[in-house]
């Protein structure tokens, strides 16, 4: 995986980690996992190198504060990004969650990420998504990762009936079954749940920025011995 260019040295993916994990202040992190805060500021500052022993201390840190970190991210800015716990287990039974099968939904996440990737490098205008609710249910489940190719304006009419990643007017983007309107040019995107509570569920006669037939689906093999 190629480095984040908005993030090139190690120091500056230190400190947006730092911050995704909740620890605004060096001082914080200093106080609850004995790491020198001026450690920290020359590691951050590029004054000092990030080691791979140092990298592997912060990163245990970040564990117990709820975030995925890799000391191949940190220090190379290579693989899966930072990411919450909660999304690496979205999808699974509270009493599922334990440390087998949260090493396990890392390792999955970590395919997934990759496969992503690919899928981006190999399609233009390409569009990925992680499900966010039951809203698609019995079709795609909470924590499953899809993927489409935009299409737009008059070719967005020739993949109604399709299950489709859809841009609306408002920059909302999400799953839903693509459908006509009553009137050219707009379009019905609805939920398949009938018993989901999630909001927003369907929109009528709506102007449709982008639409993108999901052609590429990833469910965890943890979320599926648990639906």
């Amino acid at each position: 995986m190629n480095i984040d260019k908005t993030l090139p040295t190690s120091g500056e993916r230190l400190r947006r980690a730092r911050i995704l994990a909740g620890l605004s202040t060096r001082r914080e992190f200093e106080k609850k996992y004995n790491i020198s805060a001026n450690t920290l500021q020359g590691w951050e500052q590029g004054k000092n190198p990030l080691s791979e022993k140092g990298a592997r201390r912060v990163v245990e840190a970040f564990k117990w504060e709820g975030l995925l970190c890799s000391v191949e991210w940190l220090m190379h800015g290579t693989g899966m990004p930072p990411r919450p716990y909660d999304i690496l287990n979205a999808g699974l039974k509270e009493s599922c969650k334990n440390e087998v099968f949260t090493e396990q939904n890392i390792r999955e996440e970590e395919a997934i990420y990759k496969e992503t990737q690919l899928f981006k490098e190999q399609n233009v205008n390409s569009i990925l998504l992680s499900v966010a609710d039951d809203s698609m249910e019995p079709y795609y489940f909470t924590g499953d990762h899809i993927g489409g190719i935009q299409i737009f304006d008059n070719e967005i009419g020739e993949v109604t009936g399709n299950f489709c990643i859809v841009e609306l007017e408002n920059n909302l983007i999400i799953p839903r079954l693509l459908q006509a309107g009553n009137r050219a040019g707009l379009y019905n995107v609805c939920c398949t749940n009938p018993t989901t509570q999630a909001s927003p569920l369907n929109f009528y006669n709506v102007r449709v920025l982008s639409a993108a037939p999901i052609l590429w689906h990833r469910r965890k093999i943890s979320s599926m011995r648990h639906l």
